[in-house]
């Protein structure tokens, strides 16, 4: 099983706006995004490159963290589990993403696009 952490820090943003920034998921992990932030809710992304997955919505703690299993149509796609934790910092917040599975997916990668995408608030 894979894993790949990433971590950065949303300066000047709190709690509440860098949650806004994490579950504005078309502005940093895909072209679209239709997920309801209700545990058992499913849903579809369609990414930059054009391919889609589907989503199921495993936990959601406002503000704290959200959670998420995902995987292709693809026959050898098994999926991966994605979370993001929200941690409050001197200076901000912490954005802790977590994919893991049986490969690790672009959440993981996309997840540094999000500290270049949002907007700084003062």
């Amino acid at each position: 099983m894979s894993c790949v952490t990433r971590e950065l820090l949303l300066e000047d943003l709190d709690l509440d706006q860098a949650w806004d920034a994490v579950v504005d998921m078309e502005n940093w992990l895909a072209e679209e995004a239709e997920l309801e932030l209700e545990p058992g809710a499913e849903g579809r992304f369609r990414l930059d490159d054009g391919s889609e997955r589907h989503a199921k919505v495993e936990a959601v703690d406002p503000g704290r963290t959200l959670s998420w299993w995902w995987w292709s149509d693809e026959a050898d796609d098994r999926g991966t589990h994605v979370e993001v934790r929200l941690v409050e910092a001197v200076s901000g917040t912490r954005v802790v993403v977590v994919e893991s599975g049986f490969a690790v997916g672009p959440v993981a990668f996309a997840a540094s696009t999000l500290l270049h995408r949002t907007p700084i608030r003062a």
